[in-house]
């Protein structure tokens, strides 16, 4: 014992002395300095960490954390003042560790410790997890001011450093919030969360109608089973989701029925099972806290008559426990509602629902998650949905979207009435046309190229339901419905599915091209509504994305995509972990999109980013409001020039998209303006054609500019271009002929080479899948100059078809090229073109469409034919049928 006390009074010692030198109180203990348990314990080198030895395991003896058995392999004698503080453990591996990390797919192989205070129950937390970050946050410790004895196990192939603990202070609540009187509070009636005493009779009457009455029936069964439920008060209790399902269903069956012996055993089960549990430290808890959050609201609210006073008190408290253990923090502003964790359930469904249910005995939970939603989330949303897409792409756009779409019912069934900006009932249509003709995604945001038809359940329904959209239930069905209602809430679906409204499979009804108009600015081009593995439809993604708001949103303004018959211009990025740094120097740079590098061998990126790409700046910071989004240089990334699709909206032949993408590259950019035109072609096996224009001044000559095309295959070189072919069976194929600049530099990297980013190699987290095995080929202008022009013409056809000749001819401010029947003339000038020009239209084409005009009234003469026509300012763009021969355009 006299040398555990020496110990701590070093230990207090070295806590003056840093008190005395920083600013943040701290106190360390490093392992070197506890007392080991020798049979089981060694201090040894490592070459992670100087200047002290680490703590592990000897060789073959075995870990005692998953045990029961509560010797210790370390003791720390702990004394700091009384008050709450904050864990944080730091550790590295050994070979052993280091191999297990290596293997790690997922969260759950993350190496955890054990700790025990005194003779407290002992805690099981995370020391190590397979993305290499460290320290570890290990929770919060309520100390009582005295000496402490804290007993430690280690996992084996962890090697502890130390244990760092600082004073824990609450989040800071925004001064706007903490008094603040939100415009739409809840009723004194209850029930109020998703259900109200107006819309019940409705979701009585739709229990047992359509695809409603299965479900009920499921219910009904599950809540006449009693859920015996008992704990050892001397050990910690696992969270339940069983428990809490079962908690909830009879909740929601006393609200319908009445019987209220379901609903005290309801109750029961609550209070036997909230005030005990512990969620420990594992990524993401917050998640299976969060659910926990609902349970215990839904039985608060649904049966609020059934319980004392005392009862209520107890759940609330209990409410209140885990909201302090919430990532985003209690109040809720350790984390940003617009984007990340806190846009996902945290706010969104689990305090807003606890609000709802508390509200009227604590009014503060409402207040906070309220201020939240109504002040930050809706306007920005209310701005960020014009344009029908998510920032956070495909995988992470779904999953916190859902939970928009959670907020924007519960606000909407409280309320009575939508919240939201009605642009929310639009945002489905993105899934929609981002969904390959073979049923999978388009690459956009963190996510890893599958195969397969994509399924996005949840938002699925949610969307359908909110905007009673036939062709959003007609998805939900097409991607099995109700046969997957264990991905659902079986009781949300009960409240809020309509099961009169039927689905409408039928796609072709859409237009088949989507223009997602700024802030988030992009083109999907269709060229047919199959979805099947063995669809002959092309489809065509042109972006360039006005605002990046961080988080999951790539680097990738004026990127494009082609897929037929398979990926042929695609995204090579792949997401396993975030922040690693493959993730940060690879996978959300520019170097894994199809897009412009301009190579500054001097240029660093925030994040501490790991390559030098060549690629657009890093946006590191989330914007939290409109006016933050819009005026900060940071966040602004594009501006939309033009954009159009034709002649018939709703079967367009061509698409133009032309945006000035120099705000999303440093200054080694001057001017930057990349244009697209997709052209649609009778012949199945030749079906379109993307044509891109790319007009780039830098900054200095001597850095070197490359038009980046990333594909799943290396090329051939044929007479007609660089041919790729998709990677699968009966392949699509894409013919590539750069026209301008004349005979450039080709640099093909394949393989490991496509990893390497100008020296620095970053391979990826899946080497098995398929972008791993991908290739980006770089075309350089053949001499260093600061002002070039990219012009590019890629084809998609068969594997045995052959590309259309391509006949073309460049003028001062544009380009002529004439493809199939089609002829389109396009600006190549800073500037729209507003003045006289003259083009030829070839023998054999039947449709001209002219890109890149000033808005206003022109003059064509083509023969014997003169006619007038208008260009829009949005679009810039005029279609003509005209006869072979020379043409004149005027004012």
């Amino acid at each position: 014992m006299r040398k555990i006390i020496t110990l701590t009074l070093l230990s207090l010692c070295g806590l003056l002395w840093s008190a005395e030198s920083t600013p943040q109180k701290k106190w360390v203990w490093y392992a070197k300095d506890a007392v080991l348990n020798q049979e089981r314990i060694e201090l040894r080198e490592s070459a992670k960490v100087s200047g002290r030895p680490v703590a592990g395991l000897k060789k073959d003896v075995v870990s005692r954390v998953e045990s029961a058995e509560d010797q210790a392999d370390l003791t720390f004698s702990v004394r700091i003042p009384a008050g709450r503080c904050l864990l944080r453990t730091y550790a590295v591996t050994d070979a052993e560790g280091a191999d297990l990390m290596a293997k790690a797919k997922t969260k759950y192989e993350s190496l955890f410790l054990k700790l025990q205070i005194d003779n407290e129950l002992p805690l099981r937390r995370v020391v190590y997890v397979p993305w290499n970050r460290q320290p570890q946050t290990f929770g919060k410790i309520d100390s009582n001011g005295k000496e402490q004895l804290w007993k430690i196990q280690l996992p084996r192939g962890v090697e502890l450093d130390r244990l760092e603990l600082t004073p824990y202070s609450p989040p800071k609540v925004p001064q706007a919030a903490r008094n603040y009187q939100p415009p739409v509070v809840p009723a004194k009636e209850r029930p109020r969360l998703w259900m109200t005493p107006a819309t019940l009779p409705a979701i009585r009457a739709n229990l047992t109608k359509g695809e409603n009455a299965p479900v009920w029936k499921t219910v009904q069964e599950k809540v006449q089973k009693p859920f015996a439920y008992t704990y050892d008060p001397t050990a910690n209790i696992q969270y339940n989701a069983d428990l809490e399902e079962a908690a909830r269903c009879k909740a929601f069956c006393y609200q319908i029925t009445g019987d209220r012996k379901m609903g005290r055993e309801a109750v029961d089960l609550m209070l036997a099972y909230l005030p005990n549990v512990q969620f420990g430290n594992m990524l993401d808890i917050t998640r299976e806290i969060g659910r926990a959050i609902v349970a215990c609201s839904f039985v608060y609210d649904y049966c609020h008559d059934l319980m004392t006073p005392e009862e209520r008190q107890i759940l609330s408290r209990s409410l209140m426990r885990l909201a302090d253990d919430m990532e985003c923090g209690y109040p809720p502003s350790l984390q940003t509602i617009i984007n990340g964790h806190g846009n996902e359930a945290q706010i969104n469904r689990d305090f807003l629902s606890m609000g709802i249910a508390l509200y009227g005995e604590n009014e503060e939970p409402y207040r906070y998650a309220a201020y939240c939603i109504l002040e930050q989330l809706v306007p920005m949303r209310a701005f960020e949905y014009r344009s029908a897409r998510h920032n956070q792409g495909i995988g992470y756009g779904s999953y916190r979207f859902n939970f928009e779409m959670h907020a924007a019912w519960l606000m909407r069934r409280m309320a009575g009435r939508e919240i939201f900006d009605p642009g929310i009932r639009d945002v489905y249509y993105y899934w929609l046309y981002a969904r390959q003709p073979d049923g999978s995604m388009i690459m956009d945001g963190d996510r890893s190229m599958r195969g397969g038809y994509y399924k996005n359940i949840p938002v699925t329904f949610m969307c359908s339901t909110y905007a009673a959209n036939p062709i959003f239930k007609g998805e939900f069905q097409r991607q099995g419905g109700t046969e997957n209602i264990k991905l659902l809430d079986p009781l949300i679906f009960l409240m809020i599915n309509d099961p009169d409204l039927k689905g409408d499979p039928d796609l072709s009804k859409l237009p088949t091209a989507h223009l997602f108009r700024g802030p988030l600015a992009s083109i999907i081009f269709r060229t047919g509504w199959n979805i099947a593995p063995d669809s002959n439809d092309a489809l065509v993604e042109m972006k360039a994305s006005e605002y990046n708001n961080a988080n999951h949103q790539h680097v990738d303004a004026g990127a494009f995509q082609i897929y037929f018959r398979g990926e042929l211009a695609t995204d090579l990025g792949m997401y396993k972990f975030s922040g690693t740094p493959y993730d940060f120097g690879f996978n959300k740079r520019s170097v894994a999109h199809n897009v412009m590098l301009i190579h500054d061998p001097a240029e660093t990126f925030e994040r501490g980013n790991p390559s030098n790409d060549g690629g657009q700046r890093v946006v590191s910071r989330t914007a939290t409001s409109v006016k933050m989004l819009t005026s900060d240089p940071h966040f602004h990334t594009a501006e939309t020039r033009f954009m159009a699709a034709g002649p018939d909206l709703h079967r367009p032949e061509y698409a133009y998209f032309r945006s000035n993408l120099a705000p999303a590259y440093s200054d080694k950019i001057r001017f930057y303006e990349r244009s697209f035109c997709t052209l649609k072609f009778a012949d199945p096996e030749r079906p379109v054609a993307l044509i891109t224009i790319d007009r780039v001044e830098s900054a200095r000559a001597d850095h070197p500019k490359y038009y980046q095309l990333n594909t799943l295959r290396a090329p051939v070189q044929t007479p007609e271009g660089l041919t790729y072919l998709a990677r699968r069976k009966n392949p699509g194929k894409l013919t590539v002929q750069m026209l301008l600049p004349e005979n450039p530099a080709v640099t093909v990297l394949s393989g490991k080479k496509a990893w390497d980013i100008f020296g620095k190699e970053l391979a990826p987290p899946l080497p098995e899948e398929k972008q791993a095995k991908g290739t980006r080929t770089l075309f350089a202008p053949s001499r260093a100059q600061k002002d070039d022009l990219f012009v590019t013409v890629l084809q998609a056809g068969g594997e045995t078809s052959k590309p259309y000749p391509v006949q073309w001819k460049k003028g001062d401010d544009l380009v002529e090229i004439s493809i199939g029947e089609w002829l389109a003339v396009l600006s190549t000038a800073k500037k729209p073109l507003n003045g006289t020009f003259y083009f030829t239209v070839p023998e054999g084409c039947r449709k001209v469409v002219l890109c890149g005009l000033s808005a206003g009234e022109w003059r064509l003469d083509c023969g014997k034919e003169i006619r007038k026509f208008s260009v829009n300012s949005l679009e810039g763009t005029a279609y003509l049928e005209v006869p072979a021969g020379m043409c004149r355009i005027s004012r």
